[in-house]
């Protein structure tokens, strides 16, 4: 064999080794690129979960802070009435991770890179509220007569601010006076003229968005009796 041709060879040889080291090399990052990306999403939900696990156990009305940290690459979070869901993305491949509990979850879970340090707050034993948005926890009254009005309603929950808007059918309530208490109480005064009532009583849903775009759950006020509208036309 001439030296010139077992030196093409050893080129090509040295070629096809690299080529695959290469490749073998790109696959292992993206392995540890994917594995990186789930484990720290994993131990995000999961830590949340442990934590909601424990408020629980205290009690209505407990809460703690949560710290965690999340890569980047995720495109969407779900916080379900059992479960948590983040979706991500891994060298342009999608996947997701999941955490269940037996606990009702609401709220919200974070979709930013960086640490988080997140609220974990039991409404009650079963019902658990992740992260900062605004919840309704109660109305109180939640119903009246048409002729017990006007009347202050108390809007009992979590998370509300001092620029919090309360919205009433859809609507900035604009109609009466509500005033900020404290982070989990507003009140409201409820006038005849914004809750005209229906033969068979008509329910008003309420819900609370905070400065930064957050909305809370919402909750029914029901006015019953016949009332009339602002123009004294009985309403249907």
């Amino acid at each position: 064999m001439k030296k010139g041709q077992l030196a093409f060879e050893n080129i090509i040889l040295v070629g096809t080794v690299a080529f695959f080291a290469i490749f073998l090399i790109i696959a292992t990052f993206d392995f540890f690129g994917l594995f990186y990306k789930a484990s720290r999403i994993q131990d995000a939900i999961e830590d949340i979960l442990h934590v909601a696990s424990s408020v629980s156990n205290l009690g209505e009305g407990s809460q703690r802070f949560v710290t965690i940290y999340l890569p980047d690459g995720i495109t969407g979070t779900v916080v379900m009435p059992h479960m948590i869901v983040v979706n991500f993305t891994v060298q342009g491949q999608s996947t997701v991770a999941t955490g269940a509990t037996q606990l009702m979850l609401v709220g919200k879970f974070p979709t930013t890179k960086g640490y988080h340090n997140v609220l974990v707050y039991a409404v009650d034993k079963d019902v658990i509220l992740i992260g900062d948005a605004p919840y309704l926890t109660g109305l109180m009254p939640s119903s009246v007569n048409f002729t017990e009005l006007p009347i202050i309603i108390e809007i009992n929950g979590v998370n509300f601010d001092p620029d919090s808007i309360v919205i009433v059918d859809g609507e900035p309530y604009s109609a009466g006076f509500y005033n900020y208490i404290n982070s989990r109480r507003i009140v409201l005064e409820a006038i005849p003229g914004h809750f005209p009532s229906r033969p068979k009583g008509h329910d008003y849903p309420f819900s609370v968005i905070n400065p930064d775009g957050q909305t809370s759950n919402q909750l029914n006020f029901t006015v019953r009796g016949v009332g009339r509208d602002n123009h004294g036309d009985e309403q249907a």
